[in-house]
């Protein structure tokens, strides 16, 4: 005789696949519908709206090291600059690859520089930076065309947020990527990425290719490892991605979701929520040193 169950199906889903209850309590019945029960399972199906999953290997944000032949699979990859030679480059850009380069606009990971503030970021181990420093944006726009040089096609700028602490500095981190956008304007494989820097919207909209959520759904925590979002954090996640597809409507630009998380069930629940919110999803370890 089969037996009945009171559970309701996001406590089977909580029951099953272990994910925070706050996770589930902010997705809500949206969730519900990724998941099929079936003999007292819970499994993963495909997405209700399989248009929007990214067919093949759009992006990979990859800082490690040789690894070429793996990051040919991937239709762009972001790199640190000084990991790859212009061979690798060139080699990259036969199979089809348009390489990136990584640039920090806010932050210096670095010692001594003039441009430093006394604040760190102690998540990272880095610096804050004045955005307003003429030896920063000389050599903020020096590397740029160094990169351009070795055979990158475009930048992911990352550490925009910094405007949320040094408001002073929205003008020179705008001026910063519209002088980085002009540097690109003659390469017909061009892409500006970035990460973040929701206050710099609008301005930068009319610059972007590409926009990274980091931590959409999951942060890392020093010392504690990655963690779901909390309920009013998810919450807050959700607002924002809605606002980035009302700014795509006035300008198409890709827009992805990177979480530091690559495998288990916080992955899982990583990559669903990123496809409901229209987002291709990546992830990695924090180092973002796997492929």
């Amino acid at each position: 005789m089969a037996s009945t169950s009171s559970k309701t199906e996001k406590e089977s889903l909580e029951e099953n696949l272990s994910f925070p209850k706050t996770a589930l309590t902010a997705l809500g019945n949206n969730f519900a519908h990724l998941f099929k029960s079936e003999n007292g399972t819970v499994e993963p199906r495909k997405h209700a709206n399989p248009s929007i999953i990214p067919k093949g290997h759009p992006l990979k944000l990859y800082y490690g090291f040789e690894a070429l032949r793996a990051l040919s699979h991937f239709e762009r990859v972001v790199l640190q600059m000084n990991h790859y030679s212009y061979q690798d480059l060139a080699l990259l850009k036969d199979q089809g690859v348009t390489p990136l380069a990584y640039i920090s606009l806010g932050e210096d990971f670095a010692q001594g520089g003039k441009w430093q503030r006394q604040q760190c970021n102690q998540d990272w181990q880095t610096h804050y930076v004045k955005a307003t420093h003429p030896l920063w944006q000389k050599k903020l726009l020096g590397e740029a065309k160094a990169a351009l040089d070795k055979g990158f096609q475009g930048f992911l700028l990352d550490n925009l947020d910094v405007v949320d602490l040094f408001p002073e500095d929205r003008s020179a981190l705008l001026d910063l990527i519209a002088l980085i956008s002009k540097l690109l304007a003659a390469h017909p494989k061009r892409y500006l990425l970035v990460n973040r820097g929701f206050s710099l919207f609008p301005e930068m909209l009319g610059y972007l290719d590409g926009f990274i959520f980091e931590s959409f759904s999951v942060r890392w925590q020093v010392g504690g490892g990655a963690r779901a979002l909390s309920e009013s954090d998810l919450a807050w996640t959700s607002l924002k991605a809605q606002e980035l597809l009302r700014l795509k409507t006035q300008k198409d630009f890709d827009l992805y979701a990177l979480d530091y998380c690559h495998e288990g069930k916080l992955s899982q629940f990583a990559r669903f929520r990123a496809l409901q919110h229209q987002m291709i999803h990546l992830s990695s370890n924090r180092e973002l040193t796997l492929i």
